[in-house]
C-alpha cells in the first residue's frame, strides 16, 4: 500500500463553498496533502435487513457488486460544506504499478478505496460512499446531500429490475473524522437503498397454484440516496404502479419460492396510502387477483431500505381458495 500512496497524484476536486466570503484555500490554515483508505464493506447476507430467520446468505452477486464508486467530502462547520466530489475509477486485477490517481479494488479482503485531500490538521470530515449511481451529485452542504434523490426515477408500468439496471445503489456515511496526519485508515459499511420482496407459496401440490404476475401499486417512484429520519420527508414522492423484475418468469409454475420478484425504493410514510401487491394466479384451472397490502396484522409496514419482505401465499379455509400476508424478515435473538 506504501508504493501506492507515493503514486498517487491529485485528480479534479470539485470545490465548492457554501458562502462568497469563505476564505480561500491559500487564506486557510495552511493544508497538507492527506493520503485516505478506507475498507468498503457491502451488505452482508446475514444481517437483520438481508437475513433470515436461519441466517443463511440470501443475496446474490448483482446486489452487492460495486459498478461505479464516488465519494463526497464534506468539512465539518456551521453549516458541513462540501470539500471535494471525488469519481474514483476501478483498478482491474492485481498491479505492482497501480494507476495514478483515485481508485478502488476488489480485493479478498473485501474493497479498498484509496484517494487523497488537502486538509488542514485537526480539521474534521464527513465522508459519504455512494455506489452504482449514475448521477453525480453538486450539493454544497451535507444536508443538501441528504435530500438528493436517486438519478433513477421510475414511471408508471416500469420493471423493478430497473433498480438495479447498474447494480444496486449503496451509500454509506462516516462520523466526524479528525485530519490527524498525512495518513488516514479507516472504514464504512454500505447499504443498500432499496427493500426486496420475495414470494413463497406454502399451498400443497393439490391446490395447482399457478402464479402468472405480481405488480406493485401505490410504490414510491422515487428514493433519497441516504436514509430518512423523518418519514414526513416522503410526502412529495410521487406514486406509480410497477411491474415485477423481468427476469421473474412464472409462466404458470408452482415453485416453492421465488426471490428477488420486486425491487421497491424504501415507503416510511403511508399518508398517501399503502403500497399494495397486485398477485395474478390460477387455482385448479380458475384465474384469480388478489390484492395484497404491505401490512402485518392490519398494520402497514414502514417498508425500510435494503430490508427484506416476503409474501407468502397460504391455504384460505374455503376448499378452494387460498390467501396472501406479508412477513418482515426478522433476524434470530
Amino acid at each position: 500500500m506504501g508504493r501506492i500512496w507515493k503514486l498517487m497524484a491529485m485528480m479534479v476536486v470539485l470545490l465548492s463553498s457554501c458562502s462568497e466570503d469563505r476564505e480561500t484555500p491559500a487564506q486557510e490554515n495552511e493544508g497538507r496533502m492527506v493520503y485516505i483508505s478506507f475498507r468498503v464493506g457491502t451488505p452482508g447476507g446475514n444481517e437483520v435487513e438481508y437475513g433470515s430467520n436461519s441466517g443463511r446468505s440470501i443475496q446474490e452477486e448483482d446486489e452487492q457488486v460495486i459498478n461505479r464508486l464516488q465519494v463526497y467530502d464534506f468539512v465539518v462547520a456551521e453549516d458541513t460544506c462540501l470539500n471535494g466530489v471525488y469519481v474514483l475509477k476501478k483498478m482491474e486485477g492485481a498491479s505492482s504499478n497501480p494507476p495514478i490517481g483515485y481508485f478502488w479494488a476488489d480485493g479478498n479482503g473485501g474493497t479498498t478505496v484509496s484517494f487523497a485531500i488537502v486538509a488542514p490538521m485537526e480539521s474534521k470530515h464527513i465522508f459519504v460512499f455512494v455506489a452504482n449511481e449514475m448521477e453525480t451529485a453538486q450539493p454544497a452542504t451535507l444536508d443538501d446531500l441528504l435530500n438528493t434523490t436517486a438519478g433513477c426515477h421510475l414511471s408508471d408500468g416500469d420493471a423493478a429490475d430497473a433498480l438495479i439496471a447498474h447494480g444496486a445503489v449503496m451509500t454509506g456515511k462516516t462520523g466526524e473524522i479528525v485530519i490527524d496526519g498525512a495518513f488516514l485508515d479507516d472504514s464504512v459499511t454500505l447499504q443498500r437503498i432499496i427493500a426486496r420482496i420475495d414470494v413463497k407459496n406454502t399451498t400443497s401440490a393439490d391446490k395447482n397454484l399457478r402464479l402468472k404476475g405480481i405488480s406493485i401499486e401505490n410504490c414510491p417512484a422515487q428514493g433519497f440516496l441516504l436514509g430518512r429520519d423523518d418519514a414526513g420527508d416522503m410526502t412529495s414522492i410521487p406514486r406509480i404502479t410497477m411491474k415485477q423484475n423481468s427476469n421473474v418468469v412464472f409462466e404458470g409454475s408452482n415453485e416453492a419460492e421465488y426471490k428477488k420478484v420486486i425491487y421497491m425504493y424504501e415507503c416510511l410514510n403511508t399518508d398517501a396510502g399503502v403500497p399494495t401487491l397486485r398477485v395474478s394466479y390460477t387455482l385448479n384451472g380458475s384465474e384469480s387477483v388478489i390484492s395484497v397490502p404491505m401490512e402485518i396484522d392490519g398494520e402497514p409496514i414502514a417498508i425500510k431500505r435494503n430490508c427484506l419482505y416476503t409474501l407468502q401465499i397460504v391455504e384460505a379455509g374455503a376448499a378452494n381458495a387460498v390467501a396472501c400476508r406479508m412477513i418482515e424478515n426478522k433476524k434470530e435473538d
